[in-house]
């Protein structure tokens, strides 16, 4: 796996951005990072992507579940984030079911600053 190392949140959300193909079914975990980058806006919001979290929204909870639960569990894509960065620096940020992942890496320096 080969890092990607960007050094803003705007530099993230494009390189996010160019790495999924317009048209995938992308389904955005809940994370403040994706909301505070602008990603999750652009994924669920920008009609270039087949957003799964707006189509679970449009659902009724009540009668819907099972539908949501399928829907949610089975998108090309899932794009979140971390909670923690290992020592190394590794963190992982976009997911393809089955495998291949996409990580960005923080330079060293910006660890522990608290930067998002």
């Amino acid at each position: 796996m080969t890092p990607i190392v960007v050094n803003s949140g705007d530099e993230a959300r494009q390189k996010v951005l160019d790495l999924i193909p317009e048209g995938s079914e992308v389904f955005t975990a809940t994370s403040a990072t994706l909301t505070a980058t602008g990603i999750a806006q652009q994924i669920n919001e920008s009609g270039r992507y087949v957003s799964v979290r707006k189509a679970m929204s449009a659902m009724n909870r009540e009668t819907q579940f099972l539908d949501m639960r399928r829907v949610a569990s089975t998108p090309k894509l899932v794009v979140g984030s971390v909670h923690a960065i290992t020592e190394q620096g590794y963190g992982g940020l976009i997911r393809r079911k089955p495998a291949p992942r996409l990580c960005l890496r923080r330079r060293q320096s910006d660890l522990g600053r608290g930067n998002s």
